[in-house]
């Protein structure tokens, strides 16, 4: 589960502030942005006594407003059971809400607990799907692999190698290691499955390197690489299988601590 302690914004707010007094006073007039950056102190045990408590009462104070950050921790909150029980059900409202306000941290998030399902929140990959599609819409690079995954997968969503093979390589335009992979893996079927014609180009129905071809990347080279050699060319697709297969969470992602 990535752990979206938005620390980048919240601990900027923090050290805006002259003193730890300061923000103290801030956070306690309901300064939304204070009570979230100070909660990330007390969680964390940054300049201040370790108390997860205490910061699930100032993320509670600040999301009760909407404050987004404040949202997406304290659901993360309840997910790790860290100041509070353990409770799925109650992350799965809080960070909807911040998805609801547009998160893209809170849409993979929600997409992540749908996707393999956290009792009592069952599994439902049509759900995870819509989650990483709003996330990946944003741009968030986990979020474009695991939906890519479901569309190769077909899990959530009809099986789609088109749309996989596209969101693989917006992934792997991120420089997600797992993504190239897994776009390189498709590439190289399409070319064992014969989608290109006698010139070298992408065959009627051959989608997945016409989208290749369409991104700027030649075909025929790859092509004229792989048709000679095509068992050397299929025992690098096992291996690019198995490479695939074990390195599936580099396309996790980790926010920013």
């Amino acid at each position: 589960m990535v752990r979206p302690l938005v620390c980048a914004l919240l601990l900027t707010t923090a050290l805006a502030a002259q003193t730890l007094t300061d923000l103290q006073r801030r956070a306690a007039a309901g300064d939304h942005d204070a009570q979230t950056a100070l909660g990330t102190l007390f969680e964390t045990g940054d300049g201040v006594p370790l108390d997860p408590s205490r910061a699930v009462t100032l993320y509670r104070e600040a999301a009760a407003a909407g404050h987004v950050g404040a949202l997406i921790n304290l659901g993360t909150m309840y997910l790790d059971g860290a100041g509070v029980q353990r409770d799925p059900v109650a992350a799965v409202r809080w960070l909807t809400r911040a998805a609801a306000a547009g998160s893209a941290l809170a849409q993979l998030n929600l997409g992540m607990i749908y996707d393999a399902g956290d009792p009592p929140v069952k599994a439902d990959a049509a759900q995870a799907a819509r989650r990483y599609g709003q996330a990946a819409a944003q741009g968030l690079m986990p979020a474009q692999y695991r939906l890519a995954r479901l569309y190769e997968d077909g899990r959530g969503v009809p099986r789609d190698l088109d749309q996989a093979a596209s969101w693989y390589r917006k992934a792997a335009d991120q420089t997600d290691p797992a993504a190239q992979l897994r776009h390189l893996r498709l590439l190289h079927r399409a070319v064992l499955a014969h989608e290109v014609d006698e010139r070298g180009q992408p065959a009627p129905g051959g989608h997945v390197l016409h989208l290749h071809q369409r991104a700027g990347r030649p075909v025929r080279a790859l092509v004229a690489f792989e048709r000679p050699h095509l068992q050397l060319a299929r025992r690098r697709l096992e291996l690019l299988d198995q490479l695939a297969d074990e390195h599936t969470l580099v396309g996790v992602g980790v926010a920013p601590r």
